[in-house]
């Protein structure tokens, strides 16, 4: 046998007394104290058995601690949530089994040396197919309310942007029930847990491991330090004792073999040769079982550390995925040098630039966008505030004949990068445009209809007045020079009524079934004559048009006014094209403009080139009395009757200009599939007068007045009304006999289609006969005169009056 060196017999003595009496130090006092330890269901560490003793890794630590200590331990069940509450409010005083995290730390007091070492883990329903954590996108996945788990769960969702619904349960038992029955895809726990009991309730370990953390106890912030010193010197002690009451809590509960210690026996064997040989052969064995154990737990970590980066890896390509199949363009702008260089873009921002942004990468913003000041400053304004913003711009994109409305929204992606979406929202912003104009047409519409009611009543007393002036005055009386003037004067002033009704679509339509081509060849020679000869005129009408349904004389007007609007946009010339076609109107124009409906149209196209509009002239051109001639030399009514009876025909009508480029209308009538209609109707012939009875019903007194004085020079009986209810009163008296009723058609409380459905009923050999300046929808559908119908429009002179009542008098009853 070898003799051993005195100096390493002193060494080896030395090690081995100091590892036998390390932590055996003063443990601070407190005996009798009594604790309330809060117990909450996670076994193995810590729960309670069906007869309520609690048990548990950290009970029988705890226990073992009190009893050298002399504390006095109540244990008090509760949920996990409701533990870390009650511990904060003092309704308990120790909380075993408490993971480690910054936000706990600020909020509860925890001892130094960590009981054990802890990791999650998700455990999912056989036949769900969660391996990774791109799996769980879309998936319901239960865990513990207040766990670490939850928290650092919610974290990855929120950092991968997945979709996965989290389940929130009172326990760990409650979270694996959902997952045993479907009800979730998948549980998340400690690996204590789930490791322990995933097989009894059907379940599936995956590849999804994260967030290793020390586990503790824990005392309300400030409360009982000294607790957490006397057992940090216990687990001191103890954790170099393989013997000691940690080792055996955790061989029973975790099924761990105890680690590595040096033996206190090996104090007396060391003074001989065999002890120190044994110490040594011990030794080394200890030593290759620590590297052993060690080597497997790296292991372990390195595969778990693999399937995370593999995880993180699958989360990246799905994020880039995601990223790239966005529809939005979206470029990244990251700072370098106190600026911003371009660092990616998607293939929608490649599409929108035309694949020329693949060329702008690691570019800086100012040259890319050279012109682009108002982007450029909410890339700054959004990194410098470090919040989002968003505004619109107008830009000019290289190889596009307009410029575009542009919606820029840029956000933070911390720390150095500004994401910018772009979207291309002219189409939108030219609907909205449409629509306001529409809304603004119609207002303006509403105001003129009204305005044309009460005009036409005061037209209709002033022409009849000067009618029957005129009748009573010698032929060479000086006076009726002026009267002709009134006349005159007032027949503009009708056909300027007549006009602001037709833009508010109240004029009264005759529509019938109209070949557009042939209307166009009739109304040819004439527009001809309107041009001046330096005006070359170009007709293409389409074979086979379709027939539309539209009142010829009205639709003349509409063709006349656009073709004097074409010859004054064309002082020096130029050329001017009509031209028909058939068009189907697909769903996808309907959408960018308002009020269209897809489907079969003929298109009337009128397109000159002269001297243009700008987009402002453009948005005004169908306002009443707007015009671009000079003072004088329009009423500026043209275009807005042209709107009207178009949008009264079904119709839509669209102006398409610019300066320099000449300007094309284009109406579009709906297409109908029936034989046009080629005579026009021809009032019946007037018959001699009679002497019957004629009741005026009008509210307007100067109306009734002249309108009695016309009947009665005209021979008849005349009674007047102011209501329709006095008009019922004269009616129905016994004995009346009333012929006919000449009844304005809007009139308060009562209108004449009212007075007209009671007249059937209790006089129904009364004819009607009705009368306005502003047809509305009592006798008329949008404008067209309802069957069996008779009207006369005001204003009107007193023959044409006498004439129509002649007419109907002279006509069978109709009903």
């Amino acid at each position: 046998m070898h003799r051993i060196p005195p100096q390493l017999f002193c060494i080896v003595l030395m090690a081995v007394f100091s590892a036998g009496v390390t932590g055996c130090g003063d443990v601070t006092p407190g005996r009798g104290q009594v604790i309330r330890v809060g117990v909450y269901q996670n076994p193995p560490k810590v729960f309670q058995e069906p007869d309520g003793e609690a048990t548990g890794l950290f009970v029988e630590i705890l226990d073992e601690i009190a009893h050298e200590e002399g504390w006095i331990l109540t244990y008090t069940p509760c949920q996990w949530p409701a533990c870390l509450v009650a511990l904060q409010q003092g309704e308990i005083d120790l909380m075993p089994d408490v993971a480690y995290s910054s936000e706990r730390e600020e909020q509860y007091d925890l001892h130094q040396i960590p009981i054990v070492e802890s990791w999650s883990q998700l455990y999912r329903h056989p036949g769900t197919g969660i391996d990774s954590l791109s799996d769980v996108a879309g998936k319901r996945i239960a865990t513990l309310r207040g766990s670490i788990q939850e928290t650092t769960f919610r974290q990855m969702l929120e950092s991968f942007g997945y979709d996965a619904t989290l389940v929130v349960t009172e326990s760990f038992q409650d979270a694996f029930r959902l997952a045993q029955t479907g009800s979730v895809d998948a549980a998340i726990s400690n690996h204590f847990y789930g490791d322990t009991f995933y097989r009894d309730y059907g379940l599936e370990k995956s590849g999804i491991v994260f967030q290793p953390v020390s586990l503790y106890y824990a005392t309300a912030e400030g409360a009982h330090a000294d607790w957490l010193e006397a057992i940090d010197g216990h687990l001191s002690e103890w954790r170099s004792q393989a013997d000691s009451p940690y080792y055996t809590a955790l061989e029973r509960w975790l099924d761990r073999p105890p680690k590595s210690f040096v033996p206190n026996y090996l104090l007396w064997v060391v003074a001989t040769t065999l002890g120190l040989l044994a110490l040594a052969s011990g030794l080394v064995y200890l030593l290759r079982r620590q590297v052993k154990a060690r080597t497997g737990h790296l292991a372990e970590s390195e595969q778990r550390y693999r399937l995370l980066a593999q995880n993180l890896k699958d989360s990246e390509a799905k994020v880039r995925a995601i990223y790239q199949g966005l529809p939005i363009p979206t470029f990244v702008w990251s700072t370098r040098d106190a600026g911003f260089v371009l660092a990616d873009c998607n293939a929608a921002a490649l599409a929108l630039t035309k694949g020329e942004a693949e060329r702008w990468i690691g570019q800086p913003i100012e040259t890319v966008h050279a012109d682009g000041d108002e982007l450029i400053g909410a890339v700054k304004r959004c990194f410098q505030q470090r919040s989002s913003l968003k505004i619109e711009i107008t830009h000019q994109f290289s190889g596009r004949d307009t410029p575009r409305v542009l919606t820029v929204t840029c956000g933070i992606v911390p720390p150095d990068m500004v994401l910018v979406q772009i979207e291309d929202v002219t189409e939108q912003r030219q609907i909205e445009e449409q629509f306001r104009l529409s809304q603004r047409l119609e207002a303006i519409g509403q105001l003129a209809g009204g305005v044309a009611h009460d005009f036409n009543n005061l037209l209709t007393v002033i022409s009849i007045s000067a009618e029957l002036a005129m009748e009573n005055l010698d032929p060479q009386h000086p006076v009726r020079e002026e009267i002709q003037e009134i006349l005159a004067t007032s027949s503009r002033a009708s056909t300027l009524a007549s006009q602001l009704l037709a833009f508010s679509r109240k004029q009264v339509l005759e529509p019938q079934l109209l070949d557009l081509n042939l209307l166009i060849r009739d109304a040819e020679r004439m527009l001809r004559r309107l041009v001046s000869e330096d005006i070359e005129i170009k007709v293409i009408l389409a074979e086979s048009l379709g027939s539309v349904r539209a009142d010829p004389g009205q639709l003349e007007q509409v063709l006349l006014n656009l073709v004097v609007n074409s010859r004054d946009a064309m002082p020096s010339g130029g050329k001017l094209t009509i031209e028909t076609a058939n068009v189907e109107l697909d769903q996808g124009y309907a959408e960018r403009h308002v009020g269209v409906e897809s489907g079969p149209y003929v298109r009337l196209s009128v397109s000159d080139t002269g001297s243009g509009m700008d987009a402002q002239t453009c948005s005004l051109i169908f306002d009443p009395f707007f015009t671009t001639k000079e003072k004088g030399k329009g009423t500026g009514l043209g275009l807005c009757m042209a709107y009207g009876i178009v949008k009264q025909s079904g119709g839509h009508i669209w102006v398409y200009s610019e300066p320099g480029q000449g300007t094309t209308f284009k109406i579009y009538l709906p297409r109908v599939d029936l034989p046009a209609t080629s005579d026009r109707v021809e009032p019946p012939a007037v018959t001699s007068t009679r002497h019957e009875t004629v009741l005026v019903v009008e509210d307007d007194e100067r109306m009734r007045v002249i309108a009695q004085r016309i009947l009665r020079k005209a021979g008849y009986e005349v009674l007047s009304a102011a209501n329709g209810a006095e008009a019922l009163e004269i009616c129905e008296r016994p004995g009346a006999v009333v012929h006919l009723v000449l009844t304005d058609v809007v009139m308060p409380r009562m209108n004449g289609k009212q007075l007209a459905d009671r007249l059937a009923e209790t006089c129904p050999q009364t004819k009607v006969l009705f009368m306005s300046g502003y047809p509305d929808d009592a006798i008329f559908h949008h404008g067209v005169l309802d069957s069996g119908i008779h009207f006369i429009s005001k204003p009107f002179s007193a023959a044409k009056l006498t004439r129509k009542i002649q007419e109907l008098l002279d006509n069978p009853p109709d009903r």
